[in-house]
């Protein structure tokens, strides 16, 4: 009788378009497996999200392109980075990245043995091909994490419009989500989507995204580096690109500029440039304040000072629940959204806030100044409904020890079927 291994280190492969120091869950997601007795090994690429700057000085071509980070091996391929984040550098990074890591499969798959390969699958579709190649090579289960529509996103985000192109898109895209064993969604609306793309029910578990454990600790010690301005603050935190759909946005500010609401926006992104200018030729910037980009350290004192958090999405039905508002519910402060589907539908079952349809800037203008009427002790009942229903559904060690359990065959996955 053969003893089994109680010491046995589960060997988990991760690919992956952006990881530490980027700032996305899978983070979280590596180091808790590190933690669990797992061998976790990463592929990804150079660090350049929301741009390359920042990660220059520590991260190159020829520059720390292998190393251990939380007892994590990672492995960066190189990629020709976004640079400004137009439509042709965009798809010259999706591409060149795409086309490395499929490469690096072929290698990583014969040269070392894995149980299972996962893939943290935001944006491009593609990171999905590689971890395929290793599946077959190595005949081992494949968790694919789905938290981007594809070829929607795409489209939507270079403002594509070749049907001929998208449909190609498509028919790849639907090939490598059927190759899953375990599709892992983000949201429950991605439910339907899958099915008509033939990934059978059984497959699909509902892992949604969660707040950083630093939101849930009381009180937050960080100073902001920059001073609030005085009166009601609608505060934005987070990525400012064409899918905030900020024109709408400024248009509720324009109807709000003679109360006494200011609009706070925390961030950077391809659309900040632009932004900047469509406020100082509305004459708003009197009331709208972009104090720049900081690190997530400072966001709990952010979210605590300001009066209502703001989360808007253009009209597309590709945007389902984003990530913005769990992490926005842990800070007990109300939310306004102006985005479609679950975003804005959970907003107002929680009754954390207010939420309204993308594209309504009338009515989240009319929200806002309802808000910010109302007696503050209703403001923090709003936000501690919030608070309460994140801290039961999207606790980040609830989520985090349930995939570890799934990995493991530890849990069944109906225990997370989408209904």
């Amino acid at each position: 009788m053969v003893e089994k291994k109680t010491n046995y280190k589960q060997r988990v492969l991760i690919f992956t378009n952006h990881f530490y120091p980027e700032n996305f869950k899978i983070n979280d997601i590596a180091f808790h497996l590190a933690k669990e007795n797992c061998e976790v090994t990463v592929v990804t690429g150079l660090p350049n999200y929301p741009t390359r700057d920042k990660y220059k000085k520590d991260y190159g071509y020829f520059k720390r392109r292998k190393e251990i980070v939380n007892d994590v091996k990672v492995i960066r391929l190189p990629l020709i980075t976004r640079g400004k984040g137009n439509k042709l550098r965009l798809t010259i990074n999706y591409l060149s990245f795409s086309i490395v890591s499929i490469l690096y499969a072929f290698y990583i798959g014969f040269s070392k043995k894995f149980d299972i390969v996962f893939v943290h699958h935001t944006s491009p579709i593609f990171i999905g091909i590689p971890a395929i190649i290793v599946k077959k090579i190595q005949g081992i289960k494949l968790y694919f994490w789905n938290l981007d529509l594809w070829p929607e996103a795409f489209c939507t985000a270079v403002k594509f419009k070749s049907k001929i192109i998208e449909n190609i898109i498509l028919i790849l895209t639907t090939w490598i989500q059927k190759q899953a064993d375990v599709m892992l969604i983000a949201s429950k609306g991605y439910k339907s989507i899958m099915l008509k793309r033939g990934v059978t029910e059984d497959k699909i578990v509902y892992f949604p995204n969660w707040a950083e454990e630093m939101f849930f600790q009381e009180p937050p010690t960080q100073k902001l580096p920059f001073k609030m301005p005085e009166g009601f603050n609608v505060v934005f935190a987070g990525n400012l690109g064409d899918a905030q759909d900020l024109p709408n946005v400024l248009k509720a500010v324009e109807i709000l500029k003679n109360e006494n609401i200011n609009w706070v926006f925390v961030g950077n992104g391809r659309g900040r440039e632009k932004f900047e200018q469509q406020v100082k030729q509305a004459n708003l910037s009197h009331k709208v304040f972009l104090p720049g980009r900081y690190p997530m350290k400072y966001m709990p004192t952010l979210y605590k000072k300001a009066d209502l958090l703001l989360v808007s999405l253009v009209d597309e039905p590709i945007f389902t629940l984003p990530a913005k508002v769990q992490t926005y519910m842990t800070s007990g402060t109300p939310i306004v959204g102006m985005l479609n589907g679950e975003g804005s539908e959970l907003i107002n079952e929680v009754r954390c806030g207010i939420g309204c349809a993308a594209g309504d800037y009338q009515c989240l203008a009319q929200n806002v100044l309802a808000l910010s009427k109302l007696p503050k002790d209703y403001l923090e009942r709003l936000g501690q409904n919030g608070y309460d229903y994140c801290r039961e559904h999207f606790y980040p060690k609830d989520k985090l020890n349930f995939l570890t359990l799934l990995l493991k065959g530890e849990v069944a996955k109906k225990a997370q079927l989408v209904h």
